[in-house]
């Protein structure tokens, strides 16, 4: 009784991060910012009161290489991380040792 308790709570804690919110708990929505748009003026990537620093580095890179908005997802590629390998070793030697 002892090991299979010692198994529950050992999954309980390698599963904590993964349960963790990421979000900040006292901030509320960001309000979108209007953007004034004409027939004869072309929108700028970024509205006019975005911060200048990574905003803008994404900005001119996005402008850079245009082809990259057609760009169309579909792998069939399934990644296994470390955590999901040790919890199903996990499983595996509790159901070896019980």
């Amino acid at each position: 009784m002892k090991r299979l308790m010692a198994a529950v709570l050992l999954l309980a804690f390698a599963s904590a991060p993964s349960l963790a919110r990421a979000a900040t708990m006292n901030v509320g929505p960001a309000a979108p910012a209007a953007v004034a748009e004409s027939p004869g003026e072309a929108q700028s990537p970024t509205p006019a009161n975005a911060a200048s620093g990574d905003t803008a580095d994404y900005a001119a890179r996005e402008a850079a290489a245009p082809a990259l908005s057609n760009f169309k997802g579909g792998s069939v590629v399934v990644f296994i991380g470390g955590g999901t390998l040790l919890i199903v070793l996990i499983i595996v030697l509790i159901v070896l040792v019980l």
